[in-house]
């Protein structure tokens, strides 16, 4: 049995694979960009959720930085796939013209 944090990010980890793993099946039945977009969202919010927990072992600090990087790759993260759907826009406008 975990106690303290360990349990919290096992927890949260928990939650995350199974938000993604739902997200993956609407995906893989629907096959629809929109579908794919939630999952790979779905991703990266679990990422970032259980490194977030992770930092709560650490103080002062540790912690600050730990949860800075922790923002700054789900930030990435979300950047990445705002400019993919720019694409995915783009590439369908232009195969309609």
């Amino acid at each position: 049995p975990l106690h303290g944090n360990a349990k919290d990010v096992c927890v949260e980890r928990a939650k995350g694979q199974e938000k993604v793993a739902l997200a993956n099946l609407e995906y893989q039945y629907t096959g629809k960009e929109k579908d794919r977009n939630d999952y790979l969202e779905a991703r990266y919010e679990a990422t970032y959720k259980v490194a977030k927990e992770m930092c709560d072992d650490k103080s002062g600090n540790a912690k600050d930085v730990c949860v800075a990087e922790a923002k700054a790759q789900h930030d990435k993260a979300k950047a990445e796939l705002k400019a993919n759907k720019a694409i995915v826009k783009a590439e369908s406008n232009g195969a309609e013209a």
